[in-house]
C-alpha cells in the first residue's frame, strides 16, 4: 500500500504543478491580450479626437480671423472719431461757460467738509478769472 500512496502523491503533486502552469499560462494569455486591445482602442481613440479637434478647429479658427478683422475695420472707423474726442476730453469740464445769470439756491443748513478746524478760511471761487462769483446770495432767513 505504501507504493500506491507514492505515486498517487507523485501523480497528485504533478497534476497540481501542471494545472497551476496551466492556469497562470492561461491568465497571462487572457491579461495580454486584453493589454493589447486596450492598447488598439486607446491609440484609435486619439486618433479620432486628433481628427475631430482639427475638424471642429477650422470653422473656429475662421470664426476668430473674421472677428480680428471686423474689430480692426471698426477700431479704424471709429478711432477718426475718437481720436480728437480723447485730445480734448475734459475741455468743457475744465473750463465751463456759465451764464451770466446762472443762480445757485442753497436750501438749508449747508455742511462745509474738509477745512472745518483748519487755520486757513474756507475759500469760494467762481467760474470767471478772478474766481468772482456772480451770485446773489442773500445771508440769514
Amino acid at each position: 500500500m505504501r507504493g500506491n500512496v507514492v505515486t498517487a502523491a507523485a501523480v497528485f503533486g504533478a497534476a497540481v504543478l501542471l494545472s497551476s502552469l496551466l492556469l497562470v499560462l492561461g491568465v497571462r494569455w487572457v491579461v495580454n491580450g486584453a493589454v493589447d486591445r486596450l492598447d488598439a482602442t486607446v491609440q484609435a481613440h486619439g486618433r479620432s479626437v486628433e481628427r475631430a479637434g482639427d475638424a471642429a478647429g477650422t470653422p473656429i479658427r475662421g470664426g476668430l480671423n473674421d472677428m480680428g478683422k471686423q474689430m480692426a475695420d471698426a477700431f479704424d472707423r471709429h478711432g477718426q472719431a475718437l481720436g480728437p474726442a480723447i485730445e480734448h476730453a475734459g475741455d468743457k469740464i475744465s473750463q465751463p461757460k456759465i451764464p451770466a445769470d446762472y443762480n445757485v439756491r442753497l436750501q438749508g443748513p449747508v455742511t462745509v467738509q474738509g477745512s472745518v478746524g483748519l487755520p486757513q478760511p474756507l475759500t469760494v471761487r467762481g467760474p470767471t478769472d478772478d474766481g468772482a462769483l456772480p451770485v446773489n446770495a442773500k445771508i440769514g432767513k
